[in-house]
Parts: structure tokens; sequence; C-alpha cells
């Protein structure tokens, strides 16, 4: 300690002067070796907040833990607050946050960035530009700690590549994105078009026209996301998936958790979605349109095939629950939709164009109209689905299943409560060959195709036989068939067990919808015993 030392050989009043001279030269030599030692310290720490992080040690707890210094471990992560962003609703953080950003894409190499954290507040911005920064990943404290919001028109954050540079493993998550009005065309919350494998998750939307919109994606997850409000804070789409090049029509997400409330236009708007998976995602609540809207482009023939939804809710909408319709598309097909619930809305599910598909588990309940409609499809099964008090309007030709002008379609399984004012299913326009079986049909059904099969469905009777004796002395006898509905003459066979007697000949007529008569043309001078048969080609 050299303050120690040269207080320790102080001169006092009884020192000779060659003793205070000693100590004038030894203090000197203290003097010089403690401005050495601090120009040594000097050249060892740096004191400056650029890099005296650099120069301190950080070693984790634990058996193998690697050393590194401070300014390593805090640049594993980057704050919109190291590059001056304020999250006070004020200040604009546009400039602050895009740089954050870019300094995060060049971070490794083109497929791997670094985290971008966005601290609790509300940030103004115009808009962020995630384009080309690929493995950055928005990342804010949660759903309501932090908003991002725009003070313009424009997308909130975009990311629009190309197919030859799509957006490559980046996510956004943990956030609140309020867009800029749904009336506004270009004010979407997230624009993401042109991605591979990226993430939006955990994520809360407000007030924005299309939520989500999405073309082109490839494997892109969306999960746990929410858009609602009312007024200004309602948005127009909760998820738009487009194609904007006709070349490239993969369109695949991976949906699961996403709720969709009370948005003025629709909750899903399905254009394009090849090979996409929604699980356990719902839409509905006034003034919302239509739940699901899928396929029915605009424009152009983009094909909408693939789709698998399981799982998923459409509730209380002003028209049809769940809408899928061909339209312009140049193919509607390979649907599969199960366990899926349409409630409250004009019609369940109104089904245009459709082919190869397959609709199973279904709940249908308390529609306006029809619980399900087939409207010129092909090679759809419907199974294993329950129909509810639909057609509550009382409307005459409404039915709860109708298939019109569709062909080669399966109907079984299904459970038509006895309730509703029409028939329970029926057949219009060019509908032929068709299989109806194994359905409870309490209001009895009308096929009017000639290849149209229809057997074992309770309480719309296809077929039924007896035995039934004409008396000596009678030359007709009325038969109870129990089927409910009127055969036609050549649907009725009748066999006489032994012979018919006196008489030369018999005959069917007066089929009504509980009884038939069978008549001979002479008194048979004995009792003849028929055997009679109905089978169904049309229940009417």
């Amino acid at each position: 300690d050299l303050s120690t030392t040269a207080e320790s050989n102080s001169p006092t009043g009884s020192d000779s002067p060659s003793q205070i001279d000693n100590y004038i030269r030894s203090h000197a030599s203290i003097i010089r070796q403690v401005s050495d030692a601090k120009a040594d310290l000097t050249d060892i720490i740096d004191y400056s907040a650029s890099s005296g992080s650099s120069l301190v040690g950080f070693l984790q707890s634990g058996t193998g833990a690697v050393a590194t210094t401070v300014q390593a471990k805090l640049r594993e992560s980057v704050s919109v607050k190291d590059f001056g962003a304020v999250g006070d609703g004020v200040a604009d953080d546009t400039v602050a946050i895009q740089s954050a950003i870019d300094a995060g894409k060049t971070y490794l190499t083109t497929t791997s960035g670094r985290e971008i954290y966005f601290p609790p507040g509300r940030y103004k911005v115009t808009t962020i530009d995630l384009t080309a920064c690929h493995g950055v990943h928005l990342v804010g404290a949660g759903a309501y700690a932090t908003e991002i919001f725009t003070s313009g028109t424009n997308q909130v954050i975009k990311a629009i590549g190309s197919s030859s540079a799509p957006l490559n493993k980046a996510g956004v998550k943990n956030m609140t994105i309020r867009g800029g009005g749904k009336a506004n065309t270009s004010a979407h919350g997230i624009d993401l078009q042109w991605a591979n494998t990226c993430y939006l998750e955990n994520l809360v939307f407000f007030g924005c026209r299309n939520a989500l919109n999405l073309a082109h994606q490839w494997q892109t997850y969306l999960t746990n996301i929410s858009v609602h409000g009312g007024g200004a804070d309602q948005s127009y789409i909760g998820v738009f998936m487009d194609a904007t090049d006709l070349t490239y029509i993969d369109n695949a997400v991976i949906a699961s958790g996403v709720v969709v409330q009370s948005t003025s236009g629709y909750g899903f708007r399905i254009i394009n979605g090849q090979g996409s998976k929604f699980v356990n995602c719902e839409a509905g609540g006034n003034p919302m349109v239509y739940a699901w809207y899928i396929g029915d482009p605009p424009s152009g023939t983009v094909p909408c095939q693939w789709l698998h939804i399981s799982n998923c809710l459409g509730d209380s909408t002003t028209g049809t629950t769940w809408l899928i319709r061909q339209g312009t598309a140049s193919e509607l097909s390979q649907i599969q939709i199960s366990n899926c619930w349409a409630g409250n809305g004009d019609k369940g599910f109104y089904l245009d164009g459709l082919s190869y598909s397959a609709l199973t588990n279904l709940l249908s309940v308390g529609h306006a109209s029809s619980a399900i409609v087939l409207n010129q499809c092909a090679y759809v099964t419907v199974s294993n689905s329950v129909f509810k008090t639909c057609n509550e309007n009382l409307s005459v030709g409404v039915y709860d299943i109708a298939l019109q002008s569709s062909t080669y379609c399966t109907i079984n399984g299904c459970t038509s409560e006895p309730l509703i004012a029409g028939k329970s299913l029926v057949e219009t326009g060019s509908s032929n060959t068709n299989t109806i079986y194994g359905n409870n049909l309490f209001q009895g059904m009308t096929l009017i195709g000639a290849n149209t099969q229809a057997f074992r469905n309770i309480a719309a009777k296809t077929e039924n036989k007896g035995q039934i004796d004409l008396l000596s002395g009678t030359t007709s006898i009325v038969v109870s068939h129990g089927l409910v509905v009127t055969p036609d003459l050549s649907c009725i066979s009748v066999t006489p067990k032994t012979g018919i007697g006196l008489a030369k000949s018999y005959w069917i007529t007066t089929p009504t919808a509980t009884t038939f008569t069978i008549n001979v043309d002479a008194n048979p001078g004995a009792n003849i015993g028929f055997c009679w048969n109905i089978v169904l080609s049309k229940t009417q």
C-alpha cells in the first residue's frame, strides 16, 4: 500500500535537513509508482459502455459450463430499446425497431438470425418490415403486455418475398397487434407472403382489415391466436389465405387454437389452402357473415384441395356458417372435415361444387334454413352426423339434408330431428346415383334419382314384406304395408303361395302411403294365401 508507506515515512519537527531531503526523494518515487500502476490499470480496463462488458467474464453454474464474457451473453438477444425504442405509445419507434431487426438479421446466416425482444409497452410504428429477415424472431413480453400499433393505414408487420426468395424460419409471438382499421384495405395485422417454416404464436389482434393476410405458405404454424374487438377495434377477416401467383398454389399452414370473434366479414377465408390443417379453431358472433368460407376465388382458377379441418366450430353468423364453394376455382376437392360444429346461422353447411370429400361427425344446430346442402356435388360422403332444430323459419321447401343436382354422394348414419317443418332429406334437380342408408330420417324423404339407392333408414322405411289371405267369396284384400310413403306399383311384388283357385288372374291397385290392394278377377272359391314384398327405388 503506497499511501501507507508514504504516511509512515512523513517527516517530523525533530528531523534533520538530511532526513527531510531523504523523505522528499522517497515520496517522489512513490508518486512515480502510483502513476505507473494507474497506467497499467487503464491499459487493462476500459470503463466505456461500448466495450467494458467485453472484458468482464461470465461462467454459468453447472458442470461443463463454458466461460464467456458478459458482452457475449447479453448479445444473445436484442431489445428494441437497445436501439432507442421508447414504447410509450407516443413516440414513433419505427426506425429504432427496424434498426434492431436489421442488426438481428445479420447475426449469423441467411437462415438463422436472433431474437428481437419487445419489453412491456406500446410501440407506435408505421410498418415493420421482416422481408429477408431469416431466422429473426419478434418476441414480446406477453399478449397484453407488449402492443405494436400502426399510426398509418398499411400493414403493422409485413414480409412479402417471392418464390425465389421466401422468408425462412422467422416468427412473431407474445404480443398484441393493433391495425389501422378494417375499412383500410391494406391495414393488415401481419402480411406474410412467401414464407417457409415460419410461425405466429400467442398473438391478439384488433382493428385490422385481415388480422393474418397469408399467401404461399410452406408449413407456417399458427398457434393460440385471437382476433376480437368491437367498434374501432373490430376487424374484417380473421385469417385470409390467398394465392397471388397462380404458378405456385401452395398455401399450407398448421393452425391450432385460432379464435376469431365478431368480425364484420368472415372468420376464416380460405381461397387456397393446399394441404393446410386446422385443429381446435373457431369463429363466430354477429355481425360475422360466414364463420368458414372456403374456395370461391374472386377471380382466376386457383384450386382448393387437401384441406383437413378437425374439432373446429362455427357459430352465430348472419349467413351460412360453413360455406364451401367452388366458384371459378379449377378444383374444390379432397377436403376432410370431422368433429365440427355449425350453429345458429342461415344454413349450417353449404357445399357447392365439392367433390371427392368426406364430412363426418358433424353437429349442425339451430339454423334458420337447412342443416346441410350438397349442391352440384359428386363423390361426397356425409356420415355419423346429427342435425337438430333446423328450419327454424318453418319455410316451405326447406329440408335438413338437401341434395341438389348431386351425384354419387353417400349419406350414412345421420340423424335428423323429427321436429323440422319439411322432409328430413330430399333429392332435387338432376340428383341421381346417390346412396342413402342407415339414417334416422324421422320426417321421411323424397328421392328422384332412378339409380339412387335407399335402404335401412329408420322412420323412412324403404322396404317391407308379409303374407295375407284373400278370403273365399271376396275378390280383393287391402294390405297395410307400413312404409309411411306411397310406393310405385313397379316396386310391389305379389305371389300366390299355392294358386288362385277359380280365379284366372290377380293384380295390384290403389297404393297409398299406408296400403295397397290385391285383386282377383273372380271368386276363388277358397282362401288364397299371397306373399307380398316392397323394395322402393324412390321414396316420396
